[in-house]
């Protein structure tokens, strides 16, 4: 039965972070931190969930929390937002 505990949680945040992307596209910003929250609740080593939510607060301006988020997603093991962590980072004011 673990198996399909983890199967179901990884499904789950695969399915979140989705969610969540679209909420940003949609402009429902909020809809998407409060997504992005729930998952790191859940699992507080989610790569994914830290970058969405970084991108998240960076589209509300809170750029010190974007850069803390997409550098917390690189340091977990996700190398994409690597590449957000200049161009982020360097809007703090």
């Amino acid at each position: 039965t673990d198996i399909y505990v983890l199967f179901a949680f990884s499904s789950f945040l695969r399915v979140s972070k989705t969610f969540s992307l679209s909420k940003i596209l949609l402009k429902d910003v909020y809809g998407a931190l409060f997504d992005c929250e729930k998952a790191i609740k859940i699992n507080n080593r989610s790569a994914e969930a830290y970058g969405v939510r970084g991108i998240a607060k960076g589209q509300m301006g809170d750029m010190k929390g974007a850069c803390a988020d997409v550098q917390k997603a690189k340091e977990l093991g996700n190398s994409y937002y690597s590449k957000l962590i200049e161009p982020v980072c360097s809007k703090i004011n």
